[in-house]
């Protein structure tokens, strides 16, 4: 039994808390788990609790505040053993004796205490801390006041105390009133007499006798474990000094000098069988078998005549040598404590042979590791000497091969230049004739102005000059912003819109344009709405530019088709006409801005590229392809979305700027 009992720290703790001290941050500092505190047969560590008291003495800040904390202790619950006891017995100095003699050695078996009476009624309790624990003032303290408050557990008033402290504990002076004992008191008094407590009470302290050699044993046992403890962490040393190196010879050198300077042995000798020795030969473990084999040795100090001690090293059962020792006077022996516990010499030895054998095997293993590494660099160097012969050949093949490329590359650049010329002369016809004919309106409308103003004419017919000069600026800017859009890639606002109500426009608008051409429009919309997130007005022109180009190149049925691809998430509408369709020679530049076939009857070419970018810009793309029955059909993709819980307001209206 170690320790001091945990229902005395509970007490304590208690007691501290009822003050107001911040008992849960003692309890962290010590390591005193609630767990521990609340376990009435856990025990706690006297430096534990002897800190412990330390600490409430310093709070409380004077031996008399440690003394009156004492008296608040004895009212805890623990306390009610001497209650029961209180009843039976009337003399204080066996109470006092019961608490030193038994009591106290059960809750704290390293502090003995002996009891005297004097005749004039003095009872002194001389209490020693064992030795090997360290001293605890506060604490003998604390028990003066202790013993000042006991009286009042049996129902008498509090006794005068005086302590004197001395090394190692503490004497207390008693005089505490005799109680009045009631009849049961009386009763044994009379039959059994003094002399059948002190009967009882030798018993017990005999009993306390035992408790405390069996702890000394322990002691003595925690002690022996200790020193072992140390000698594993003195071997993991030298472990770790033998791991840290992985060269065969510096291995081998450590190892000697571990030897005879940290256990003491004059001579060192480590005979190691060579790496190419059969496996048959390394299964003979036997030192009288070693002897017929070649060993690789190694001395180091006094190795004259025959070793004091022959080792056989193994390593995962497989044998790698021996070791031999030769003893100075009284090296490597035991060195023993009283108590026979080892500290070094053969004992430290034999726990280190295992991690000398493997030391020794991971260094052979890395010296083999080491000769292959360097035969494996020899044959780098030779395949890495063919290799560069085979690279001068490729060498020469790319280069001929870079220039056969850049002349390709220079070839295809004129090609392109040849091409951008092209582009840019037809791109400049383009807007030249697209902006010729509202730049004549502006300038017929303008003089027409100049004339009627001369001739005073009626003012709402210059009104109506002036706002046609208005009109065919718009339709300038708005050929040049279109222009402008495709080649700058510029975004515009999107929100969700249903498809549906987008298509339902355009064909409203390009109804009049169809019927002048002849031309009928036919709309299939799906029973379902399908939602996108575009930007209405670019889709309506884009579909007014399709619808447009396919009344231009002779369609006189047009079909749109509104349809959605499950799978991928796509919305598909689908522009057909029967027209004259498009030549195959053509079909590689139909997106090319103003690069159309129609010059002469007034195209522009921008109509196909203006739909192209717009698809581009909603991530969607836009197909051409040739009808079985003849004409064209354009096919444009758009993104789905899911339907909005919300309707939204159409941002149409006040944003739309004509098409």
């Amino acid at each position: 039994m170690t320790g001091v009992s945990a229902r005395v720290i509970d007490v304590i703790l208690t007691a501290a808390e009822r003050r107001g001290f911040d008992v849960a941050m003692w309890q962290r500092e010590l390591g005193v788990s609630p767990e521990t505190r609340s376990s009435p047969f856990a025990r706690v560590d006297w430096d534990v609790a002897a800190a412990l008291c330390e600490r409430i003495a310093e709070a409380l800040g004077s031996d008399e505040a440690a003394i009156d904390f004492g008296e608040s202790v004895v009212p805890s619950e623990t306390m009610r053993v001497f209650r029961m006891l209180g009843r039976a017995i009337t003399d204080p100095l066996d109470m006092y004796t019961i608490g030193a003699r038994w009591l106290g050695p059960s809750v704290m078996p390293m502090i003995e205490g002996r009891v005297e009476a004097f005749p004039d009624g003095t009872i002194v309790e001389r209490l020693r801390i064992l030795e090997g624990h360290r001293e605890c003032r506060a604490l003998m303290l604390m028990l003066c006041g202790y013993f000042r408050a006991s009286p009042t557990v049996w129902g008498s008033p509090r006794a005068d105390v005086r302590v004197e402290l001395v090394p190692g504990g503490a004497d207390y002076y008693i005089r505490a009133p005799r109680r009045s004992g009631g009849r049961l008191s009386r009763w044994i008094d009379r039959l059994r007499g003094r002399t059948a407590l002190t009967s009882v009470l030798n018993e017990l302290e005999e009993q306390n006798w035992d408790i405390n050699d069996s702890y000394r044993e322990v002691r003595a046992a925690h002690d022996r474990i200790a020193q072992q403890a140390e000698a594993l962490a003195r071997v993991n040393e030298i472990g770790r000094q033998l791991s840290m190196q992985i060269d065969l010879d510096h291995v081998a050198d450590v190892l000697g000098r571990v030897l005879r300077e940290d256990l003491g042995f004059a001579g060192v000798a480590i005979e190691l069988l060579p790496d190419e020795t059969p496996a048959s030969e390394m299964a003979r473990s036997a030192p009288a078998a070693l002897d017929a084999l070649p060993l690789q040795r190694r001395s180091y100090g006094e190795t004259d005549g025959e070793p004091s001690d022959v080792h056989t090293l193994e390593s995962a059962t497989r044998p790698l040598g021996r070791l031999m020792l030769w003893r100075s006077t009284g090296a490597g022996r035991h060195r023993e404590r009283g108590d026979g516990a080892d500290v070094d010499g053969t004992g430290l030895l034999e726990r280190l042979l295992p991690w000398i054998a493997i030391a020794l095997d991971n260094a052979r293993a890395y010296r083999r590791l080491e000769d292959h590494a360097d035969q494996l660099e020899q044959r780098v160097r030779e395949r890495t000497a063919s290799l560069i012969s085979a690279n001068h050949h490729l060498v020469r093949e790319v280069e001929e091969r870079r220039r056969a490329t850049e002349a390709l590359v220079e070839s295809e650049a004129q090609l392109r230049a040849s091409e951008r010329l092209a582009s840019v002369g037809t791109l400049a016809a383009g807007i030249a004739h697209e902006i010729n004919n509202p730049v004549g309106s502006i300038l017929a409308a303008a003089q027409l102005a100049q004339v009627l103003e001369a001739e005073g004419e009626d003012r709402s017919t210059i009104d109506r000059a002036l706002s046609d000069i208005i009109r065919e600026a718009k339709r300038c800017g708005g050929i040049v912003r279109s222009v402008l859009q495709f080649a700058r890639d510029e975004r515009t606002e999107k929100w969700d819109c249903r498809l549906e109500d987008i298509l339902q426009r355009s064909v409203r608008l390009a109804d009049t344009l169809a019927r002048t051409e002849g031309a009928e429009i036919e709309l299939h919309l799906p029973t379902d709405a399908v939602w996108v997130h575009v930007n209405p007005i670019q889709i309506e022109q884009a579909m007014l530019n399709l619808i447009r180009n396919a009344l231009e190149a002779g369609g006189t049925h047009l079909q749109i088709r509104l349809s959605t691809d499950e799978d991928q998430g796509f919305a598909l509408v689908r522009v057909e006409d029967d027209g004259s369709g498009i030549p195959e020679a053509d079909r590689g530049r139909i997106f090319e801005p103003f690069y159309t076939t129609r010059r002469e009857s007034g195209g522009t070419g921008l109509g196909l590229s203006v739909v192209h970018g717009i698809a581009s810009e909603h991530r969607g793309q836009l197909r051409i392809e040739a009808n079985e029955a003849g004409g064209v059909a354009a096919l444009i993709e758009l993104p789905r979305i899911q339907a909005p819980a919300v309707p939204i307001e159409d941002k149409r209206e006040g944003e739309r700027t004509g098409t």
